[in-house]
């Protein structure tokens, strides 16, 4: 389960961006992203647990989905006023609202 301090906590500024990642659906990754980014790989086999609404997540409305070394990974942006952060999920994981997986 991760919210938006976690990633704030983990993960440096400006890791994935159009040097290293492409547009898969929506438009690519600036250049420079000033924000904490966290990727989290993983298959059908695997839960990402939150719940949008109430961990500070919103999927972005321009990366919609990139693509990073053969994966697509869905963009989410941190909502509660904390702009520099930014959690990109393989859409091959399950994604669950239910914090207990």
């Amino acid at each position: 389960t991760l919210n938006v301090n976690d990633v704030l906590d983990m993960a440096g500024m400006n890791l994935f961006n159009s040097s290293n990642t492409s547009a898969a659906s929506g438009s690519a990754l600036d250049a420079s992203v000033a924000k904490h980014q966290l990727m989290v790989w993983g298959n059908a086999n695997d839960h990402l647990a939150f719940n949008l609404s109430s961990s500070g997540w919103e999927v972005s409305a321009l990366q919609t989905a990139i693509a990073y070394q053969g994966h697509t990974m869905a963009v989410y942006n941190a909502s509660n006023g904390i702009t520099a952060v930014q959690l990109l999920v393989d859409q091959q994981m399950a994604l669950t609202n239910n914090p207990l997986l």
